[in-house]
């Protein structure tokens, strides 16, 4: 099931002109359960083969403490600094950072760890404008959100990817409410190379969890991207050991 609930604009392509590469984001969901989010992404990705990039596992979970910039394997999460930082009246810290939570350091409710035998996952801390800039080469992406929009009350969560070329998708979702811990999937699809996907919450009083990002191995658009793509595969496992050691 694609976006309902008032959660609009499931799909979108964007083909600027002939010349340019169309992107296609896919979000599914509402999922009262994580199962349906799941089954989602397996569809998604058909026979194609999936590997989870980031997950989260290898960070300390802790809070207040935060990140404005958090290097991660599958890129930089980076928090606008024209954003602002969560309500100070509600649960966040009301820093303009991104947080690493676990179930017993979080400080809000319905937002969760999406990783089998995990704990961890990345929440927005209820911030305004944060972006992920793709470190590993590659024309798809694919990851959970969980919590999206349940205060009720008006926003907009607007998801962008720019590939190589330049050429920009956004999806805009109209956030009003779902049901308190709904799950969704997102998954990227584009003929060029993935850059950037951005979060803009229209709310400073609500925000959601982020789990599982991960890329289709056999989808990279060119020949020459395999070299790329096995070496940006073996800088994230180093990253991966190096932050675990």
């Amino acid at each position: 099931m694609k976006l309902t609930l008032g959660l609009l604009a499931a799909t979108f392509t964007l083909a600027a002109s002939a010349l340019a590469s169309p992107i296609t984001v896919t979000i599914s969901g509402p999922y009262n359960s994580l199962a349906g989010a799941e089954a989602a992404r397996n569809a998604w990705l058909g026979t194609s083969i999936g590997t989870i990039i980031e997950d989260f596992e290898g960070f300390p979970a802790q809070f207040p403490t935060g990140y404005s910039s958090l290097n991660t394997a599958i890129g930089e999460f980076r928090v606008n600094p024209a954003g602002s930082g969560g309500n100070p009246d509600a649960t966040g810290s009301t820093l303009n950072e991104v947080v690493v939570l676990n179930g017993a350091t979080t400080p809000f409710s319905g937002r969760f760890n999406t990783t089998p035998g995990g704990a961890n996952w990345l929440d927005s801390n209820d911030i305004t404008d944060f972006s992920l800039f793709v470190s590993v080469p590659t024309n798809t992406l694919y990851f959970f959100m969980t919590d999206t929009e349940d205060v009720g009350t008006a926003g907009l969560l607007s998801i962008s990817a720019r590939n190589a070329s330049g050429q920009v998708v956004e999806q805009v979702i109209s956030l009003t409410p779902v049901t308190n811990g709904a799950s969704h999937f997102v998954g990227i699809r584009s003929e060029g190379l993935i850059e950037q996907v951005r979060w803009l919450n229209g709310e400073d009083d609500d925000g959601i969890g982020l789990d599982d990002f991960g890329i289709v191995q056999n989808e990279i658009p060119e020949p020459a991207t395999y070299v790329l793509l096995g070496s940006a595969l073996l800088g994230a496992a180093f990253f991966r050991r190096r932050r675990q050691a």
